[in-house]
């Protein structure tokens, strides 16, 4: 991970040296604390057991900054993004030896905001949307066997994949060696920022079943 333009981090020589059958990638801009590269995503850590992937933004942080100080972390909150936060909070769960569905389950009352987080480690992927469902996250397969988690159905598209349906709002969903299992944490509410529709997706994406092209034509209509 790096700082600037996708095409100019990412290359096809780093990529194709990446092994495995599950991977993780981020491209944002900061909304938390500026922009610095102690805040490029996914979110790791030296312990090397947790990475986590993040859009949105909490404006409260102060339940989980007080679950971690009361639980001894007091010296490693200081100056991390929300995203950071919510990574050390799992981390810590999944080293008291939670599975990392439970992990989720216990810290997801302390998540306060908007957040499409997608969280993996060494045998399981998991992806979970607050319960306003405020930023789009969508689920997709491949080859009939392997699943995508994206912010847009776009991405889906382009690698090849269908588009299978989006996470709910309040939504856990993991996969892992028994396929995919969906957990409700949260009444859904569904409240999508509507820049979503207006400005932020790509034309050609899926949203709440229509297509971001044909909401933003209908809009200049009306």
């Amino acid at each position: 991970k790096a700082m600037g333009l996708v095409t100019q981090v990412y290359t096809e020589h780093d990529l194709q040296k990446l092994t495995g059958s599950m991977a993780i990638g981020h491209n944002r801009y900061s909304t938390y604390g500026g922009s610095f590269f102690e805040h490029t995503q996914p979110a790791t850590g030296k312990k090397n057991i947790v990475a986590l992937a993040h859009n949105g933004n909490l404006p409260e942080t102060k339940k989980l900054i007080d679950f971690l100080h009361k639980n001894g972390l007091h010296g490693e909150t200081a100056g991390l993004s929300d995203s950071r936060l919510m990574h050390l909070a799992l981390e810590y769960l999944l080293e008291k030896g939670l599975s990392l569905e439970d992990a989720i389950k216990e810290a997801f009352p302390l998540f306060t905001g908007a957040f499409s987080l997608l969280v993996m480690t060494k045998d399981k992927m998991a992806a979970v949307r607050d319960a306003y469902g405020i930023r789009p996250f969508s689920i997709g397969t491949l080859n009939g066997s392997g699943y995508i988690f994206s912010s847009e159905t776009c991405a889906i598209d382009t690698i090849g994949g269908q588009n299978l349906r989006e996470v709910l709002p309040g939504e856990l969903v993991v996969v892992g060696k028994n396929g995919l299992k969906s957990y409700q944490l949260a009444t859904p509410n569904q409240k999508l920022d509507i820049f979503e529709f207006v400005y932020f997706s790509r034309p050609d994406s899926m949203i709440m079943g229509k297509r971001v092209y044909e909401v933003r034509k209908n809009l200049g209509i009306e």
